[in-house]
């Protein structure tokens, strides 16, 4: 789905906290809210369209 949106949009592919490479440490979907919001701040990509599967749409 990130392919085919990233041929119109701009798109960020993001690992949760605790998963792929990301950093590991305390987890609950608040704190793992934060982290996006904090990477699309700094990406300077808000406001955003979010799109996740399992925990990752909890966390959107």
């Amino acid at each position: 789905m990130q392919r085919r949106l990233a041929a119109t949009r701009r798109t960020l592919a993001l690992d949760l906290r605790n998963h792929g490479d990301s950093p590991h440490g305390p987890m609950s979907f608040q704190i793992m809210a934060d982290d996006v919001r904090e990477t699309l701040e700094h990406h300077n990509a808000l406001p955003a369209l979010l799109l996740g599967h399992s925990m990752g749409g909890k966390t959107a």
